[in-house]
């Protein structure tokens, strides 16, 4: 944690070598740009606008106040603090693909441990922001499709900053008990933004894969069956030529049944080469969650296999035993199902 007394200033080395990457010159030039130095006032006025809701500030007497922390971060990270005195004038700059990319890198960076673990969720999330084909965007695009998938990221970019300036114990992306060949920290960053129960997790216990257990559904079922915690799937497929990772979170109990169960926390999710999550909507068949069932019904709509929404029909995911490729991971958390 930083300690100055308040007529001690900070120069742009001490911030620099205090955060990893270009943070710390960038929190630097952002803090000095109205001010003539960046005495301790300064410092604690400006940080508290990370750290503190609007209602608790103390300090800040400055425009910046009247932004959220996404705002405020990504004026950081852009190295442009002169934009946030106009906000008309902030929504409407215009970025390029590159500058998409180095802004989702920046902010998945915050969560994990090397910038390396971020570039394949910066790529998926910089797809999901770009239209098809497109090399660029405005800002005021690019929150407001930032905001509507990452749901959390606000409480992220504080949890970061209060565990740098505050020595705070906050950890937004569970750790992994094993590596799996799928899903690495970056991709279930942008998970734990999405959804809380992933975020508050203690940790993402490994409870099946096709590497360690084999391809048999029975297998899969078996590790399923009765188990009691929040459950998150990812699922490789693979068509012509290009691979996809998709796949489904529940925190419902795993019971076999003739019929869909479930509750409004399960959503799907395309996690590469483009992050979107899907969550139900209200509506028919906006009950139709998970489907479990491990027998053989002859001439039956109750199909061997799990699926995830969709009707008896056709299963917007599905798995059964001629699947051969997938991993899937447990996150207990402290909720109850």
């Amino acid at each position: 944690m930083l300690r100055a007394r308040r007529t001690q200033t900070l120069n742009r080395k001490a911030l620099a070598s205090y955060f990893k990457g270009d943070l710390g010159g960038c929190l630097f030039e952002w803090m000095a740009h109205g001010a003539p130095a960046v005495t301790l006032d300064v410092f604690v006025a400006y940080t508290e606008l990370l750290l503190k809701e609007p209602m608790r500030y103390v300090k800040s007497e400055y425009s910046d106040k009247s932004f959220d922390k996404l705002e405020l971060v990504i004026a950081i990270i852009l190295k442009t603090p002169t934009i946030l005195g106009d906000r008309e004038a902030y929504s409407q700059v215009h970025l390029s693909a590159s500058d998409v990319n180095k802004l989702t890198l920046g902010l998945i960076g915050l969560l994990v441990e090397r910038e390396e673990k971020a570039e394949k969720a910066a790529q998926a999330l910089t797809a999901r922001i770009l239209d098809e084909g497109s090399k660029e965007t405005t800002l005021d695009t690019f929150f407001s499709r930032l905001r509507a998938e990452l749901l959390l990221i606000n409480i992220a970019v504080r949890r970061f900053f209060a565990k740098k300036l505050l020595g705070e114990q906050a950890t937004s992306v569970p750790p992994m008990d094993r590596p799996s060949n799928l899903l690495d920290e970056g991709l279930l960053a942008l998970l734990a933004l999405s959804n809380g129960s992933i975020a508050n997790a203690p940790k993402a216990t490994l409870l099946f894969s096709t590497l360690s257990h084999g391809t048999s559904f029975n297998r899969l079922a078996y590790a399923l069956r009765g188990y009691n915690a929040p459950t998150l799937f990812v699922l490789k497929h693979t068509e012509g030529g290009h691979s996809y990772l998709l796949g489904a979170f529940t925190k419902d109990q795993w019971e076999e049944a003739l019929a869909y169960v479930g509750k409004p926390e399960t959503f799907l999710f395309s996690l590469w080469p483009r992050y979107k999550p899907f969550f139900a909507f209200k509506g028919r068949g906006a009950a139709n969650y998970t489907y479990f069932n491990t027998k053989k019904l002859e001439r039956s709509k109750y199909k061997q296999g799990l699926g995830f929404g969709g009707n008896f029909e056709r299963y917007r995911l599905w798995i059964d035993d001629e699947s051969v490729s997938y991993t899937h991971l447990t996150l207990p958390t402290i909720y109850s199902v």
